[in-house]
């Protein structure tokens, strides 16, 4: 099974070191070169260590910090109560895994944090590569993990950030249930649901597949059953807001922080429409990155909400619609911030990127260099703390 397991995933796994160890060779070679943000480290965030390392500033920084803390503290031992009002919209399962393996290294939550981290990237690209190669030839699968893995914003699954975490989760449950196995579909839904927001969307694609499995025969216990798996993602959710409703004892708590202390308040489908409106009208005006409204999350949430209308052409019903939540469910939240790591989470969306470069050189080349191109300047600058993300 093990020798089975090697030679099926031993190019993608080869892949995967290969451009780690790049980029990481890269930061390293250039971090003397580049002076350090330290105004940005001044008033950005929440400081796990107001003096620390150059270690613990560069790969847990901004949300980093606030998992670091957590992990130790829970979600209390804040220095304001606008700090601890912010603790609340980060979720649960990322520093609960860093406390429960912080004791295997020396009591380091970093360490544990990027271990964590780096074993949810691996994972990602060998589910990333089983999913694709269900749908596609060999050659495109791997494409797929190869734009994946050179995603612009491809630094939050190396750092102490969930994003590598809850994409093996979410790719793990797809998997099982294209496989018809809805139990454990179910059960990696919850727990990318107590990992990230996002989570909660696993609910559509899981409850679609289970209609084109059982909707059309008669229900019996086993559907039944299945069907009861398939909607534990949003049991997930509940779990954290119940969590947090018990600590402060506030049942609105979850969306006060988010409005209040982060500038994110649910909207409906017609305020998304005209944020995407006023944005492209004043996209002149609009910085390449800042922490508000960038070009770079524009162009991204519009190129990949453009692709997400052909992956519906191509692709199962589940993956397309799964896809078009990912890029529209930030968007309900009022701001287009940090759509360039959003939709790095949506899988269907490599699947389309690996066809596409697969079938046209020139495709393959231009998706490759501009890729390359800022997936470079992303990840100086966010070890500097120039980039949030």
């Amino acid at each position: 099974m093990i020798r089975t397991f090697w030679q099926k995933y031993k190019k993608i796994i080869a892949l995967f070191f290969a451009v780690k160890i790049a980029f990481f060779a890269l930061i390293l070679a250039t971090y003397p070169l580049i002076p350090f943000s330290e105004y940005d480290y001044a008033i950005n965030g929440y400081h796990y260590e107001k003096a620390g390392d150059p270690l613990s500033r560069s790969l847990a920084a901004y949300d980093g910090q606030w998992y670091l803390h957590i992990a130790q503290n829970g979600y209390s031992n804040f220095s304001t109560e606008l700090e601890q009002k912010k603790s609340y919209a980060f979720f649960p399962l990322y520093p609960l895994l860093i406390a429960m393996f912080m004791p295997l290294f020396g009591g380091s939550p970093l360490a544990a944090a990027l271990t964590i981290s780096f074993v949810g990237a691996l994972a990602s690209v060998i589910l990333l590569y089983a999913i694709a190669s269900m749908e596609m030839p060999s050659a495109a699968a791997k494409r797929s993990v190869w734009y994946f893995l050179i995603f612009p914003s491809s630094i939050f699954f190396s750092v102490a950030y969930t994003e590598a975490l809850f994409f093996a989760l979410s790719l793990a449950s797809i998997l099982c249930v294209r496989r018809g196995r809805f139990a454990t579909a179910g059960l990696w839904a919850y727990l990318a649901a107590l990992a990230r927001p996002q989570g909660v969307l696993l609910f559509f694609p899981l409850a679609i597949e289970w209609w084109q499995q059982h909707g059309r025969r008669p229900l019996n216990r086993s559907a039944l059953k299945n069907l009861l798996s398939a909607s534990a993602a949003p049991l997930g959710f509940a779990t954290y807001y119940a969590y947090l409703v018990f600590i402060t004892g506030n049942p609105f708590v979850y969306f006060q922080s988010n409005a209040q202390s982060w500038g994110r308040q649910l909207g409906s489908l017609f305020d998304a429409a005209m944020l995407i409106g006023d944005r492209l009208q004043r996209f002149a005006e609009i910085p390449f990155h800042s922490f508000q409204y960038s070009q770079l999350d524009l162009v991204a949430m519009i190129l990949f909400l453009g692709m997400s209308i052909v992956i519906v052409q191509r692709f199962r019903l589940s993956y397309a619609v799964y896809s078009i939540l990912l890029v529209v469910f930030p968007l309900l939240t009022g701001s287009t911030m940090s759509m360039i790591r959003y939709v790095a989470l949506s899988f269907p969306h490599f699947l389309l990127l690996g066809q596409i470069g697969t079938r046209s050189k020139a495709m393959n080349a231009a998706i490759t260099l501009i890729s390359l191109w800022l997936t470079i300047q992303l990840w100086i600058r966010f070890v500097h703390w120039y980039w949030a993300g």
